[in-house]
C-alpha cells in the first residue's frame, strides 16, 4: 500500500519518493502548491523503514501512525511524540493537540510543550481490534480540534464514520450502501451542493465590461426561474444525503478546511470543494461544488482504499488493483 499526497505544503508535509515537488508541477510555487498527487516518502528511523498505515493533518503537520503502533510527525517541528504512543491504534492532530486512541483509552496531547502527561484523557472499555473507536468518535460523543476537547453526542445518531471540516460535516451511515449526509456551510462547495459563491466569480468577470457592482442573478431572471435561484445553497442546518453521479456506495470519507474527499467500495476516489491548493487532486486549482472522481488513480491502475484531508491537503492510500485481485483471490 502506498500513500499519496496534493494541496498545501509549505511546511513539507507532502514529500516525493523520487521526484521534488517542485518537479512534480508546473506551478509558480509548487513547493506550497502541488496538484498532481505525489507518491509520500516513508519515515526512516535511523536502519529502521516505517511502514504508514495511517495518515492525520492538520495544517502544518501530518501525523503518521505505523503499523509498529507508533506515532511520527512530518511538517512543522516533526518528531516522534513519545514511546507512550505505542500501542496507539488510532490518532487525530490539530496545530495544538495530538489525540491519540489506545484500546482502554484515549489521550489527547500538547504538541506545543514536551508533558510527560497528557493534557486530557478518558477511560474507555477495552474492545477489540475490529471493534474499537474511530476518531473523532468517542463514547457519547466526539472530540473537538479544540478545548472543550470533549464534545456529546446525540445518542440516537448512528454513524460509521464522522469527519470535521472547517464548518461542515460528513457522516458515513453504517447502511449496506454506505450513504452519505452532510451538513454546515457550503461557500466553496465542500458540500457537493450547489454553491453560490463558485458561481459569483464567472458572474463577475461576465458583468465588468458593463461595470455592474451587483453581481446577483438579475431581477428579470428571478422572475422566469426561481427555482433557478432556489439551487445555491450557502448553509445546510440539517444532514442531507449526498447525491454522487454516478451513484456509488462509500466506505471512507474525511474533511479539510473547506474540501471534502470520499472513497467508493470500488476504489474510486471523489473529491470536491476548495481547490485553490490543487487539494483536490484534478491536476488543476480550481474548486467544486459537485463530487468529482479523481482520474490519476484511474489511470495509474490504483484501487483507492483509503483518504485523509488536511486542512488545505489530501493524503491517499491506494494499492494496485493487479495486487488486489491477488489477494481476493
Amino acid at each position: 500500500m502506498s500513500w499519496f499526497g496534493f494541496g498545501f505544503n509549505a511546511f513539507g508535509q507532502i514529500c516525493a519518493q523520487e521526484k521534488s515537488v517542485q518537479e512534480e508541477t508546473s506551478d509558480a510555487v509548487g513547493e506550497v502548491k502541488v496538484s498532481v498527487p505525489v507518491e509520500l516518502r516513508s519515515h526512516v528511523d535511523h536502519s529502521c523503514c516505517l511502514k504508514t498505515c495511517q495518515i492525520r493533518a492538520s495544517w502544518s503537520r501530518r501525523a503518521c501512525l505505523h503499523e509498529s503502533r507508533c506515532v511520527w510527525l512530518a511538517g512543522f517541528s516533526s518528531s516522534s511524540i513519545s514511546n507512550d504512543t505505542r500501542g496507539c491504534r488510532d490518532a487525530i492532530i490539530s496545530e495544538s493537540h495530538l489525540t491519540l486512541a489506545f484500546p482502554d483509552r484515549i489521550e489527547s496531547w500538547d504538541v506545543q510543550r514536551k508533558d510527560k502527561t497528557p493534557l486530557w484523557s478518558m477511560e474507555i472499555i477495552p474492545q477489540s481490534e475490529s471493534s474499537g473507536v474511530n476518531l473523532p468518535l468517542v463514547p457519547g460523543g466526539y472530540i473537538a480540534s479544540k478545548p472543550p476537547i470533549f464534545r456529546s453526542l446525540a445518542p440516537h445518531l448512528q454513524a460509521k464514520s464522522l469527519a470535521l471540516g472547517g464548518d461542515h460535516v460528513i457522516l458515513l451511515t453504517a447502511s449496506e450502501g454506505g450513504d452519505l449526509y452532510v451538513w454546515g456551510w457550503n461557500e466553496s462547495g465542500q458540500l457537493g451542493l450547489p454553491s453560490r459563491g463558485l458561481q459569483k466569480a464567472p458572474q463577475q468577470k461576465k458583468a465588468q465590461p458593463t461595470e455592474l457592482s451587483d453581481v446577483s442573478m438579475p431581477e428579470e431572471e428571478l422572475h422566469d426561474g426561481d427555482k433557478h435561484e432556489e439551487v445555491f445553497i450557502s448553509i445546510q442546518a440539517f444532514p442531507a444525503l449526498l447525491d454522487v453521479n454516478p451513484s456509488s456506495d462509500f466506505q471512507t470519507a474525511s474533511c479539510g478546511s473547506r474540501h471534502t474527499a470520499a472513497v467508493t467500495t470500488s476504489g474510486c476516489l471523489f473529491t470536491w470543494g476548495w481547490g485553490e491548493y490543487g487539494q483536490l487532486g484534478h491536476q488543476t486549482f480550481n474548486s467544486l461544488d459537485e463530487p468529482r472522481c479523481v482520474e490519476f488513480f484511474k489511470a495509474k491502475d490504483l484501487h483507492v482504499v483509503d483518504v485523509v484531508c488536511g486542512p488545505w491537503n489530501t493524503f491517499t492510500a491506494a494499492v494496485k488493483k493487479g495486487v488486489l485481485d491477488l489477494k481476493n483471490t
